[in-house]
């Protein structure tokens, strides 16, 4: 099995995956460009399947596969959304051991209302 694009031919090596908005054609050589459409091809030349790259969001290879996705790219987090999570932490943090001292808090109001009531009983 083969692929052809750009009127350039690129061996499968596997079996391709495909599937809604995905596929994944392992290859011998990946292309670093595409032609308007990638087809994959049996051994003597009759066309299996047309891909035409603009259908689909984006195109990549790894580990020796071209893929095909409708899926964006993920991207690094910017300065801002990074110290935008370092505060939300803090944050959380802080009310996390707000949380945890409270037992102790409760357990001193318990016993000032229990000091409070025998004063008050006592006269």
């Amino acid at each position: 099995m083969k692929i052809i694009t750009g009127g350039t031919e690129y061996a499968v090596s596997g079996k391709p995956t495909i599937r809604a908005g995905y596929i994944r054609i392992p290859l011998a050589a990946v292309p670093e460009t595409l032609g308007d459409t990638v087809q994959i091809a049996d051994n003597s030349g009759a066309v299996l399947r047309d891909i035409t790259v603009a259908d689909y969001l984006r195109w990549y290879t790894s580990d020796s596969a071209l893929i095909f996705t409708d899926t964006a790219a993920a991207t690094e987090p910017t300065a801002k959304e990074i110290a935008a999570a370092e505060a939300a932490r803090a944050e959380a943090d802080a009310k996390a051991a707000a949380i945890a001292a409270l037992p102790d808090k409760v357990a001193a109001i318990e016993t000032a209302i229990d000091d409070l009531t025998v004063a008050i009983l006592e006269g």
